[in-house]
């Protein structure tokens, strides 16, 4: 969970994130899940998580490793939730755009650091009552934001988190572009985002698709 710090830092109203305590941890290695309505819970995962399958859910979970997405969702699949997850990515990710979460989830009470990017939501996310920290890349250019969304992508809610990155002078705490495609129905809200050259971020110029309907 946070610590009093950064409960300070968020003005008190961070709910306790991560696993919750008094759990005991199976370990696991890597997951491919492909089966609908999958739950994994109380878990150690050494390794990634890809989720092939709809209605997933990962709860009470800490998640470490070291590819270019930790928790990775197809981009097609629906109803994956994530409680109460811990992921780690250790700063090693070497390439730009490397994430803790990639995809479409429901993400909620969760702890996410040492990545390059915490979270890259895709159409239907939701990111609520987290905490995205302490991002890490020993790329030789690193562009870090704790939520990033490049395009193509809509219906998206950004609420009641603590996104962090005072750490570091660049790029943002939330950023959203279009150089993927049209950007539509992002609201941020609630939030406490510290740090950046732009801690909100969101431009059109990268192509020519609209970005609409976006709220702080």
């Amino acid at each position: 969970s946070a610590p009093p710090a950064a409960r300070r830092v968020a003005g008190a109203r961070l709910a306790r994130v991560g696993v919750k305590p008094g759990h005991r941890l199976r370990r696991s290695g890597p997951l491919h899940i492909t089966r609908p309505g999958t739950v994994i819970s109380n878990r150690l995962v050494r390794g990634e998580i890809v989720i092939d399958a709809d209605d997933v859910t990962i709860r009470n979970t800490r998640v470490s490793g070291s590819g270019w997405a930790i928790v990775r969702i197809m981009d097609h699949r629906t109803g994956v939730r994530l409680r109460h997850v811990e992921i780690d990515g250790h700063g090693r990710q070497g390439s730009p755009g490397s994430a803790g979460v990639f995809g479409p989830a429901k993400i909620h009470a969760s702890d996410i650091q040492n990545v390059e990017n915490g979270v890259v939501p895709f159409t239907g996310s939701v990111l609520r009552n987290s905490w995205i920290h302490n991002l890490r890349s020993p790329g030789a250019d690193p562009h870090y934001d704790g939520v990033q969304t490049d395009g193509g992508q809509h219906d998206i809610l950004i609420d009641h988190n603590t996104i962090d990155v005072s750490d570091r002078d660049q790029t943002s705490a939330v950023m959203i572009d279009n150089d993927f495609g049209r950007v539509d129905d992002i609201m941020v809200s609630n939030n406490h985002l510290a740090g950046g050259s732009f801690t909100t971020y969101s431009d059109g110029r990268f192509a020519s698709a609209p970005i609409t309907d976006v709220s702080w």
